[in-house]
Formats: C-alpha cells, sequence, structure tokens
C-alpha cells in the first residue's frame, strides 16, 4: 500500500469513527467555593450577586473609563417575558464565561448567549411555575454545574 493510499484509509477510518461519536457539548468550569473567593481571578466574570463576598460590586475590568464612558451606546437588547409597561429587572445579572443569567419580574431564568458582544440570544429559559409574586424577585445563584433560583435546575 502506497502512502496515499494509507492516508485516504486513515481519513476515512477517522470520518467514520467520528460518526459514532456523540456531539458533547462543551461544559463551562464549575462555579466552586475556590472560584466564588478568588473572583480577582476572573475579572471578566461576575459569579454572584455583589461580585465578591466583600460585596463592593466593583470591576476591575479597564475597557471602560472615564475618558469613553459618557460615549457609550446599547449595543443589543434580548425581550424577556412579560408585557406589562412597568416591567423591570430588579436583580444583579451574573456573567460567566461569556453567558449571562437574569431572572425577570416574574421569576423566570434565563440564560443568555453574549459572547458575540453585538446580539443576544436565550439559549434556554426556566420558569419554575411557582406563584408569581412580583417585585419580590432577589436573582440567581451559580453553583457547581447548577444554576438555580429557588429550585435547582441542570446548567447548559
Amino acid at each position: 500500500m502506497n502512502y496515499r493510499s494509507a492516508l485516504a484509509l486513515a481519513t476515512m477510518t477517522l470520518l467514520a469513527s467520528a460518526a459514532f461519536v456523540p456531539n458533547i457539548p462543551a461544559i463551562a468550569a464549575d462555579v466552586t467555593p475556590e472560584r466564588l473567593a478568588n473572583v480577582d481571578k476572573e475579572p471578566q466574570n461576575w459569579l454572584m450577586n455583589h461580585r465578591s463576598y466583600d460585596s463592593q460590586r466593583y470591576a476591575p475590568l479597564d475597557k471602560i473609563n472615564t475618558g469613553n464612558v459618557k460615549s457609550l451606546k446599547l449595543s443589543y437588547a434580548v425581550a424577556l417575558g412579560g408585557t406589562g409597561l412597568n416591567e423591570n429587572l430588579e436583580a444583579t445579572p451574573l456573567a460567566e464565561d461569556g453567558f449571562l443569567y437574569v431572572v425577570d419580574q416574574w421569576g423566570i431564568l434565563y440564560k443568555i448567549d453574549a459572547r458575540a458582544g453585538d446580539a443576544g440570544r436565550i439559549i434556554w429559559r426556566m420558569d419554575p411555575k411557582q406563584e408569581k409574586a412580583p417585585d419580590a424577585n432577589r436573582g440567581a445563584a451559580l453553583w457547581a454545574i447548577l444554576s438555580s433560583r429557588s429550585r435547582t435546575i441542570r446548567r447548559a
């Protein structure tokens, strides 16, 4: 068997075997106590309500500063949930590896893909089907491979 034949056979074997490998999505890193305690190692993420355990709500990112803050514009908006005129988001959105986790006024949790920077796409939404209590929602939490509101769900 010559070199070309061996290469063609190897390529066909790899392609054929790839058809039997399940398409497994990439999983983000677990949100662990270590990550939550060391948020300065991941300045691009906002893993908990106040960002850090000292509740400073300070992001050390320097892309937005006093020199350019007045020129900021809305990049995109994502339509969520209800249709009421006075609906708003009260809870702090969480950010992990380019995904946003947002809870609307009615307690529905959304995972939004914000990696493109010019459009947001809802990846999934979870309605806990609980009694709705407007103005009583305080947001989501990320933990291990779970994100939760008041119940635990599998993170996509």
